[in-house]
C-alpha cells in the first residue's frame, strides 16, 4: 500500500481498553507501510535522479547544438554576406529567392529547436517538481517515524515501569502467601495439638464417669448393706423395747434391771456404731461430692454433656440423705430406750 503525505497525515491509531497506549498491530502495519512507500519513494527519485541527469545531458547536447547552429548561423551570414557581396553582381530577384528559401530553412530549424527546448524544459521541472515532492514526502515521514518511534519508546517505558512495578507487586503477594501459608500450617498445627488434648480430656472424662457410675454401684451395695444393717438394728430395737416394756410391767428386779441396763448398753453401742457409720458414710458421700465437682468442671471445659455425673450427684444426695435418715432414727430410737428404764 502506497502511501500519500495527505495519508501520514491524518493516520490515526485506535486506543487500546486494556491499557494505556495503541493498537501494536496497527502501528506496527503503518510503519510497515512507511517502510514500503519509502522504499517506493527512494526508488521513484532514483528513477527521477537518472531521467534528470539524461535530461541534463539532453539539455547539454542541445545547448551544444544551438552553439554550433548560431555558429553556423553565423558562418552563414558570413557566406551570405558575401553571396550578397557576390549576388550584387547579379540580379536582385535570384537573391530575393536564394534568401527566402535560406530563412525558411533557418526558421524551421529555429522552431524545431525551440519545441525540443521547451521539451526538455518542462521534463526538468517535473523531475524537480517531483525531487521536491519526494524529499518533502520524505521529511513529513521521517517526521511522523520519529513521532511514532518517540511514541513506541514513552510506551516501551510505561510498560517496562508498569512491569517493574508488577513484579514488585508479585513478589509481595507470593510473600504474603508464603506467611500465611506459614501462619496456617502453625494454626493447623496449634488446631491439632488443642483436639487432642481435648480427645484426651473427653476421654479422662469418661474414664473419670466410668469411675463414679463403679463408685455410685459401690455406694448403693453398701446403702443397701447399711439398710440391712439398721433393719437389724431396728428389730433388735425393736425388741429391745420390748423386752423394757415387758420388764417395766412386771417387777423391777436386780437381774430385770441388769437385763434391761444390758439391752440399753447394747442399743447405745448400736447407736454409736450407727453414728461412726453416719460419719464414714457422709465423709464418703462428701468425697464422692468433690470428686463429680471436679468432674463436672473437666466436662464443662471438654464441651461433653454432665447428665451422667448429675445423676450420680443425685444418687449420692439421696444416700446420704437416707442415712442420715437411719442414724436420726438409730439415735431416737437409743436415746428412748434409757428413758424408758428409769423409775
Amino acid at each position: 500500500m502506497t502511501l500519500t503525505p495527505a495519508d501520514v497525515r491524518a493516520v490515526a491509531f485506535r486506543a487500546t481498553r486494556l491499557r494505556a497506549g495503541y493498537d501494536m498491530d496497527e502501528v506496527d502495519e503503518f510503519l510497515d507501510a512507511v517502510q514500503e512507500t519509502v522504499g517506493h519513494l527512494e526508488v521513484d527519485v532514483a528513477r527521477y535522479r537518472e531521467a534528470e541527469s539524461v535530461l541534463m545531458v539532453r539539455c547539454e547536447q542541445l545547448q551544444a547544438r544551438i552553439a554550433l547552429l548560431e555558429q553556423q548561423d553565423r558562418a552563414a551570414s558570413a557566406r551570405d554576406r558575401n553571396d550578397q557581396s557576390a549576388a550584387l553582381m547579379r540580379g536582385p530577384s535570384e537573391i530575393e529567392g536564394s534568401l527566402a528559401a535560406r530563412c525558411e530553412v533557418l526558421q524551421s530549424r529555429v522552431y524545431s529547436l525551440e519545441a525540443d527546448l521547451a521539451a526538455a524544459t518542462r521534463a526538468a521541472n517535473q523531475i524537480a517538481v517531483a525531487g521536491d515532492i519526494a524529499s518533502r514526502n520524505t521529511q513529513v515521514l521521517s517526521a511522523r517515524t520519529g513521532e511514532v518511534e518517540s511514541a513506541l519508546a514513552a510506551r516501551c517505558e510505561a510498560l517496562q515501569a508498569r512491569l517493574s512495578l508488577l513484579e514488585a507487586e508479585l513478589a509481595a503477594a507470593n510473600r504474603a502467601a508464603q506467611d500465611h501459608a506459614s501462619r496456617r500450617a502453625a494454626v493447623e498445627e496449634l488446631a491439632a495439638s488443642q483436639k487432642a488434648a481435648i480427645d484426651l480430656a473427653a476421654s479422662s472424662a469418661h474414664a473419670q464417669s466410668e469411675r463414679s457410675r463403679e463408685v455410685e454401684s459401690a455406694l448403693t451395695a453398701r446403702c443397701e448393706a447399711l439398710q440391712s444393717k439398721v433393719q437389724l438394728l431396728e428389730e433388735q430395737l425393736a425388741s429391745a423395747n420390748g423386752v423394757i416394756e415387758a420388764s417395766a410391767a412386771a417387777e423391777r428386779t436386780a437381774a430385770e434391771r441388769a437385763s434391761v441396763e444390758l439391752a440399753a448398753a447394747g442399743a447405745q453401742a448400736q447407736a454409736e456404731r450407727a453414728r461412726e457409720v453416719e460419719s464414714a458414710l457422709t465423709a464418703r458421700c462428701e468425697a464422692l461430692q468433690q470428686r463429680i465437682e471436679m468432674l463436672e468442671r473437666q466436662v464443662t471445659i471438654v464441651g461433653e454433656p454432665a447428665e451422667v455425673l448429675g445423676a450420680a450427684q443425685t444418687t449420692a444426695a439421696e444416700l446420704v440423705r437416707a442415712a442420715t435418715e437411719y442414724a436420726a432414727a438409730i439415735r431416737s430410737s437409743a436415746a428412748a430406750a434409757p428413758r424408758d428404764e428409769e423409775p
